[in-house]
Order: C-alpha cells, then sequence, then structure tokens
C-alpha cells in the first residue's frame, strides 16, 4: 500500500493526503472533492488538489523534499 503525496504550493515539500492505495487502485481512483481537499500541516492553508498532482510513495520509501 503506498501514501498518495502532493506538493504544498507554497513551500513545495511534499505532504500526505491521507489516503493509501495500491498503484492500480490510484490509476483508477476517480476522486471525489472532500477527497481532494486538506489542511496543509506546512502552510496552514486549505490545498485543493487534483489527482494528476499526486504522486505514490511506498511505505518502505523515504519521503524527501527534493
Amino acid at each position: 500500500m503506498a501514501m498518495v503525496l502532493i506538493r504544498c504550493s507554497e513551500t513545495n515539500l511534499p505532504i500526505t493526503t491521507g489516503l493509501f492505495m495500491d498503484r492500480a487502485s490510484f490509476e483508477s481512483a476517480t476522486l471525489r472533492d472532500e477527497d481532494t481537499r486538506l489542511r496543509c500541516p506546512l502552510c496552514r492553508q486549505i490545498h485543493v488538489w487534483r489527482k494528476e498532482e499526486a504522486y505514490l510513495v511506498e511505505e518502505n520509501e523515504p519521503i524527501t523534499g527534493a
């Protein structure tokens, strides 16, 4: 299972969306509006994101700011 991440638009650092999916589920997912809103722990703003902006990180992979 992988974490779904986006980048904070203010800091450009990765943040988790709170969603976990395998690659096949992520690619076929139709995300609802409530799934694509989150309060960023870095900048405290509400981010509304699209699936095209998100990426997966496997649980055993490091999450880096690069």
